[in-house]
């Protein structure tokens, strides 16, 4: 169906609901006597003037043209819902308001019968409203107020006495007594429908914090993993036979394991093989689970609230229906997560996740990769050891988290550890040194310098003094010896002078191999803005965003400007070794978080990446782009 197609259906259901509605409304206010219908009658038609009105702003906002297909599609699912509530709801209107007499009690029972979903009117009207609230909440078009009034009548409609007894026979259980027994996994999902999972993951995430992508990055850390084709080598294996990790899996108890090393050393990737180690420890239906977030791959800082959505997001794909209802009842008081309010209702998140853990019976494990990277590591820290304890007396969880060596330790905090100890939380440490991953750096360099074009000819005494003299400069950090590793490719070394001299001139260390592979962006025409931008964007922008941004030019946007390189072609073009892309929406990103913190803070400013100018640069284009209503759209904020 076209889009004006698809505009005019959604605007069909909008009238007829609107229509509906109001001959509902109409009903009641033409009644005689309304004394003798049940409370909730009156309740709910004081509240059917706000879904028209909210309505009337829905039919207004589809008319516009820049709202797209995705915004129609989801109109369109929530709108034919609402239309089935609201048609029920009117029809126990005709059959119950205009009578007068005893029979009116009679007649409700008999019409709840014959709609059979939960005939109750407040039901119905509260579906109704969460349904308006589900269409607010995918679009922009009510203002703050609207959302409170439809929060407000919610409330309202929540303290309502039952209109019927819980026991009153019906063809079907009550809306209610469905929503306690219904298995979610087992809706097919159609156009007149959207699976419970589905809409409360939607409700949870907004696209900057997009689950997809935190699966992809998951993937990406894996695959950075080193295995040896060959011989079958794995590297960190030795972590899983180490006393830390085996005493961490025992299901006895509950614990936290602390895993802490220097940047480049491999934190993420060794977190990355724990979370699929963990995954793969019991593959039953009822068994462990793990929620895991990266937050130092994260361009803007990781809050609290980001934390607990995405686990919270996590525990969807796999909850139970009385766990799916727990959650319901949440959103139903708390329609649209906004930003300001998270404050207000992030212990509220955070009980949620608790009362869902604590309704399984097997063990979660919660991984964190990069903790001190958060907005307030020692708030997040709080909220994860509360969770911990608080699923200590059923030895229910399992707390994996990694931070830098050098960054201030939060667990120092007395709070955090009166609070492990009183609850008997056994804590261990595990530090990443050198030694533990000697072997792992050597496989690698070792496999690399066997295998690139440009060792091959260079002989097995010229190799292993390579691979020796490399791994010894590393000293346990696989991101210099990847670094390294590019810096002698096209080095003519025939002899141990010419490698001697060669490696003498590699950078010390790595924010040294940074400035020197930043020589490569800079000496491209599109290099350093590609820089800034990927610096300046939270979150990551994503491949054609960037191709966009680098097109809006002083006059506007310059289409002869648009790139016509793929991804890959771009960056190892124009922007080096230190930007990477991942994920199916190839977003861009630094290699490592530490590629940032070296350009805020140690790059010497009298050259093409002065990123003290860099937001000055975006915002610069940004107002641009709202000046030229043609140029392409950012699919997210920047």
């Amino acid at each position: 169906m076209s889009g004006v197609g698809e505009a005019s259906l959604v605007l069909g259901i909008i009238s007829s609901i609107i229509a509906i509605v109001t001959a509902a409304k109409n009903i009641y206010d033409a009644a005689n006597d309304t004394s003798g219908l049940p409370k909730a009658f009156h309740k709910v038609a004081a509240k059917l003037p706000i879904v028209v009105v909210i309505l009337k702003q829905a039919d207004e906002y589809i008319h516009q043209p820049q709202v797209d297909q995705g915004a129609k599609d989801a109109f369109k699912i929530i709108l034919s819902r609402c239309e089935a509530s609201a048609k029920e709801l009117h029809e126990i209107f005709a059959k119950v308001v205009p009578k007068d007499g005893a029979s009116r009690v009679e007649r409700y029972f008999s019409a709840a019968r014959k709609i059979g979903r939960g005939g109750r009117v407040e039901d119905l009207i509260a579906e109704i409203l969460k349904e308006i609230g589900l269409l607010i909440a995918c679009s922009s078009f009510a203002t703050q107020k609207t959302l409170q009034a439809v929060e407000g009548a919610l409330a309202d409609i929540s303290l309502i006495e039952p209109s019927l007894p819980a026991n009153f026979t019906t063809v079907q259980p009550s809306r209610v007594k469905i929503l306690q027994q219904i298995q979610y996994n087992d809706i097919p999902t159609n156009e007149n429908s959207v699976h419970p999972r589905a809409m409360l993951r939607g409700w949870l995430l907004p696209d900057s914090l997009s689950d997809t992508d935190l699966a992809a990055e998951q993937d990406a850390y894996l695959q950075k993993r080193f295995c040896n084709p060959d011989t079958g080598f794995n590297s960190f294996q030795w972590f899983f036979e180490t006393p830390s990790y085996k005493n961490f899996i025992e299901n006895d108890t509950s614990k936290v394991l602390r895993i802490k090393g220097s940047p480049g050393c491999g934190k993420s990737i060794l977190v990355a093989s724990a979370i699929h180690e963990l995954e793969t420890l019991d593959l039953r239906v009822d068994s462990t689970k793990v929620l895991y977030c990266y937050c130092s791959g994260d361009p803007e800082q990781t809050s609290s609230a980001t934390l607990v959505r995405r686990f919270l997001a996590q525990v969807l794909e796999w909850a139970t229906p009385e766990m799916i209802l727990e959650v319901k009842k949440f959103h139903s008081a708390h329609l649209i997560l906004k930003v300001h309010d998270m404050g207000n209702i992030e212990d509220g998140l955070w009980r949620l996740l608790r009362k869902l853990l604590g309704m399984r019976t097997k063990k979660t494990y919660i991984v964190v990769d990069g903790l001190d990277d958060c907005a307030q590591p020692l708030v997040c820290l709080r909220y994860l050891i509360k969770v911990t304890t608080t699923l200590a007396a059923k030895d229910q969880c399992g707390l994996l988290l990694s931070s830098r060596l050098e960054h201030r330790d939060t667990f120092d905090n007395k709070n955090i550890q009166s609070s492990l100890v009183k609850n008997e939380v056994e804590c261990c440490q595990l530090e990443i040194t050198p030694e533990l991953t000697r072997r792992d750096l050597m496989e690698y360099v070792t496999y690399q310098v066997s295998t690139r074009p440009s060792f091959l000819s260079s002989s097995q005494l010229v190799c292993d003094k390579i691979v020796a003299s490399v791994c010894n400069r590393a000293n346990g950090m696989f991101l210099y010896a990847s670094l390294a590793l590019e810096d002698l490719k096209g080095e003519t070394i025939s002899s141990f002078a010419d490698i001697d001299i060669t490696l003498a001139a590699l950078p010390t260390d790595l924010f040294k191999s940074y400035e020197r592979k930043l020589q490569f962006p800079r000496r491209t025409r599109r290099g350093p803005e590609a820089i800034q931008w990927i610096f300046c964007a939270t979150p990551s922008m994503t491949w054609p965003e960037l191709k966009s941004a680098l097109a809006i030019g002083k006059d506007g946007f310059n289409e002869n400007e648009v790139i016509l390189d793929n991804c890959d072609s771009f960056i190892e073009h124009s922007c080096g070794q230190l930007v990477e892309a991942f994920g199916d929406s190839e977003r861009l990103r630094f290699v490592h978080p530490t590629v940032s913190e070296f350009l805020a803070q140690f790059l010497d400013p009298q050259n093409n990446f002065d990123i003290g100018k860099a937001d000055a640069m975006v915002a610069s284009k940004l107002l641009t782009f709202l000046e030229y209503p043609d140029l392409p759209s950012f699919s997210a904020p920047i």
